[in-house]
């Protein structure tokens, strides 16, 4: 039973098997399945995200699975460990907007004695 939750059976029984014909063709019917597990899952989870940004994070999670998969070492279920990425992609997205625009403060400038005050040392020591 799935709780009202939509249903998706990739990967099945035998992850290792997935795994293991991912890492070794890249064109395989497994890659086709996890893009629709991903879109699945991000158009499900991403919330407050524009939906002209959603293709963007679907190729990032596409993208950060290509990279790690080959270092998957099935600590945890395939899908527990997609959802991390997606999860981790989809807060990114939430966290660039915030940053744009916003400037650091400036340094302090060494030489300036004010700026050393209340550090902790005495300058004519």
């Amino acid at each position: 039973m799935t709780d009202g939750k939509p249903f998706f059976p990739w990967p099945g029984a035998d992850e290792r098997l997935v795994v293991e014909d991912m890492i070794g063709d890249r064109h395989s019917k497994h890659w086709e399945e996890c893009n629709k597990f991903v879109k699945r899952r991000v158009y499900a989870k991403a919330k407050n995200i524009p939906s002209d940004l959603l293709e963007d994070i679907i190729q990032e999670v596409m993208y950060k699975i290509a990279k790690y998969l080959p270092h998957f070492r099935f600590q945890c279920a395939l899908k527990t460990w997609l959802n991390q990425i997606i999860e981790g992609c989809i807060i990114d997205a939430h966290r660039k907007p915030q940053n744009k625009g916003r400037s650091h403060p400036p340094l302090a400038d060494p030489s300036n004695e004010s700026d050393r005050e209340g550090e902790g040392f005495n300058v004519g020591e």
